[in-house]
């Protein structure tokens, strides 16, 4: 009796975690039609260059800002986008916008102003990991005897 409890019990544990699975793959699914399908974002940054990503068009604008932001350390309040001349609002999703809405992809022009502190920190950071990164590469290479490690080899 005590071993069709436990199979009992292990049955519905496997039923619970399946419902778990299907719940996340349904939030999954909830996610990805919520986002909509992608639209190739051209932004004409200010120094002239490009840069491209895909967005969904349920995306709001604010989204695209914080890409923005974190990519090419613009001062986040001095952010400003406009499409076809005409300013888009953070709150609005790229499927909000005439122009935008359904289309596979979209040209932005982006105004503000780069935060310098920021870039520099961020320089010295990629300088920092590129040369842990060598140093580890480099230890790699060698089988892992570093010489200067402060332990004798066997």
């Amino acid at each position: 009796m005590a071993a069709a409890a436990s199979g009992a019990s292990g049955a519905s544990g496997l039923v619970l975690s399946l419902s778990g699975v299907d719940a996340s793959e349904e939030k999954a699914r909830e996610r990805a039609d919520a986002r909509g399908s992608d639209t190739a974002v051209t932004f004409e940054l200010p120094s002239g260059e490009t840069a491209c990503k895909a967005f969904g068009q349920g995306q709001e604008v604010g989204a695209l800002k914080l890409w923005l932001v974190e990519e090419f350390c613009f001062e986040p309040s001095s952010l400003a986008l406009t499409f076809d001349g005409k300013p888009l609002i953070d709150m609005f999703s790229l499927a909000d916008v005439p122009g935008i809405a359904g289309a596979a992809e979209a040209t932005i022009s982006v105004a503000g102003t780069v935060d310098r502190a920021r870039v520099a920190a961020t320089s010295e950071a990629k300088a920092a990991d590129a040369a842990a990164s060598a140093d580890m590469d480099e230890a790699a290479a060698d089988g892992g005897d570093d010489e200067d490690d402060g332990f004798a080899e066997a």
